[in-house]
């Protein structure tokens, strides 16, 4: 997500300036002004606004980061992006080869 402001509506009153942690609104002549860029989509800044000038839009498809399915796709996308799949694989292997020989006991 991402802040959308609607300056007509905006009194002004700075309380999205103060929220906002991550220095992405400014009051510029008695109106906030939004910088997009610096935005995380929080929505803090949206929850204060006493106009309700701002609001949460969903960002395009294109610009959305992909979220894992689960922690172990999660760690398995970080360890081929570090080079380690092949040990981590090897391993998983050792511990099915151990598991079985201590199953047939």
């Amino acid at each position: 997500f991402v802040a959308q402001h609607t300056p007509d509506t905006c009194i002004g009153c700075g309380a999205c300036e103060t929220r906002c942690q991550m220095d992405a609104i400014a009051l510029h002549d008695g109106v906030a002004a939004l910088d997009a860029e610096r935005c995380i989509g929080c929505g803090l800044c949206v929850t204060t606004c006493p106009s309700h000038s701002l609001t949460l839009v969903r960002k395009p498809p294109a610009e959305q980061p992909y979220v894992p399915r689960s922690v172990a796709e999660t760690y398995i996308r970080m360890s081929i992006s570090r080079g380690k799949i092949r040990p981590l694989v090897g391993m998983a292997v050792r511990a099915s080869v151990d598991y079985v020989r201590a199953r047939k006991g």
